[in-house]
């Protein structure tokens, strides 16, 4: 794990890596961090910390971290400052894989790249609204980032403990939100297209890179299994309440097979797709789809290998595979692998154009078009976390002015008051 060390620590020392990752941090958090709002969850986080909700939701991890930190409930600045930095070093993290899955044959601009795409994609925003989880989902991203790394380094050393390790953080990961096995998967695609596109000096065949795959997927069902027995086991001790509140309904057995199959295809095309025309972190999800599909085919004709091809088509898969198995499209909050794919696919289109024999002026204008879509990605952020405290400093306002009107004309100082509305 030394030079995963060594390749983290250098990129922190580099400033085409850490100056623009700061700026965008900056842009991206920075009045989330200057401006708190009452949003979802934020007056109800002892339900999931205190009352059990987390440990109903199989979700364990997040209580841990509460008791052991006792940050959860400090929503202004403090969750989300740590929220943000955990993200940045997740960004680190994943580079640094990435980078020794290479060879060191990827450029730093391009992790540059890589990191600012990932800290700033909007979708986040799904989940910054749902205070206080950020802290726990940047926190995934962290495990889950180490989690392969150590299982890259069983993979080339053999030895169990890192396996071992690998489940351990990957367990934890699942055990603060189960969309990281997506998560996971993601990475796992990820980590062998860039062994076969960088690292291979023998070229592996599409049996062995399965088999590669297969070694993944094994360690991937016994941590599921093990996380289940954890989780029901603490549910049983600590009998905890039923969870009404997480979505995991399973639509294929409310309606019928055509129908359900017809609603997933359906949700699938407008919340994937359609909905690309007009909401920002899809578009570029569906833009990073179509870049990946033309380098899986460049690549596999040109290097005459069908598993650069596999992988890529493994990568798309995974980003509707939750929705599949729910049988309706995956609420976007859920959708963590969108972040992780939309960052690796523009790190993947740098690396190949700076490396390419391209004349410099264009290689400096794919460069500016990478970083522009950057800024657009910081500004939309930015547009949500402003509406956002609109609509807080106008709920406020009007709770005010109701509450100053009760008082001035009812009385009602020591009196309960009821608010109810038609349904």
């Amino acid at each position: 794990m030394e030079k995963y060390k060594k390749s983290f620590i250098n990129l922190l020392k580099t400033p085409v890596f850490i100056i623009p990752l700061i700026i965008v941090a900056i842009g991206s958090y920075g009045f989330l961090l200057s401006h708190s709002a009452v949003n979802v969850d934020t007056l109800s986080a002892n339900r999931y910390y205190d009352e059990g909700l987390f440990i109903s939701q199989q979700r364990v991890v997040g209580i841990l971290v509460d008791k052991i930190f006792n940050i959860m409930d400090f929503r202004p600045f403090l969750g989300d400052f740590i929220a943000v930095l955990l993200l940045m070093i997740a960004s680190g993290l994943y580079c640094s894989l990435f980078d020794n899955i290479s060879k060191n044959k990827i450029k730093t601009i391009a992790f540059t790249v890589f990191s600012c795409f990932f800290i700033s994609y909007p979708l986040i925003m799904e989940i910054f609204t749902y205070s206080p989880i950020g802290i726990c989902i940047s926190l995934g991203f962290c495990f889950t980032a180490i989690s392969l790394m150590l299982m890259e380094e069983f993979l080339n050393l053999k030895k169990k403990r890192f396996f071992v390790l690998s489940s351990i953080f990957l367990c934890g990961a699942i055990s603060i939100y189960e969309s990281f096995v997506l998560v996971y998967i993601m990475g796992v695609f990820a980590s062998i297209l860039i062994k076969i596109l960088f690292a291979n000096e023998k070229k592996l065949t599409m049996k062995e890179n399965i088999l590669i795959g297969i070694k993944y997927l094994i360690s991937l069902i016994l941590v599921i299994i093990v996380y289940y027995i954890i989780a029901n086991l603490t549910i049983w001790i600590f009998k905890a309440p039923k969870d009404l509140y997480s979505n995991k309904k399973i639509y294929y057995s409310m309606m019928e097979p055509l129908k359900a199959v017809k609603n997933l295809i359906y949700t699938v095309v407008v919340n994937y797709f359609i909905n690309g025309f007009s909401y920002l972190p899809i578009t570029f999800l569906v833009i990073s789809s179509i870049i990946s599909i033309v380098i899986g085919l460049v690549f596999a004709i040109k290097r005459k290998d069908d598993s650069i091809w596999l992988m890529i088509l493994g990568m798309n898969f995974t980003l509707i595979l939750l929705s599949i198995i729910q049988g309706k499209a995956a609420q976007y909050r859920t959708c963590q692998q969108f972040q992780l794919f939309v960052s690796i696919i523009f790190m993947l289109l740098t690396q190949f154009v700076i490396a390419s024999n391209t004349k410099k002026y264009m290689k400096n204008i794919i460069v500016f078009i990478m970083f522009l879509m950057i800024f657009y990605q910081v500004k939309d952020i930015y547009k949500w976390q402003y509406l956002n405290d609109l609509r807080y400093q106008k709920e406020k306002n009007d709770m005010i002015a109701i509450g100053n009107e009760l008082v001035k004309n009812y009385g009602v100082e020591n009196k309960p008051i009821v608010f109810t509305r038609k349904i």
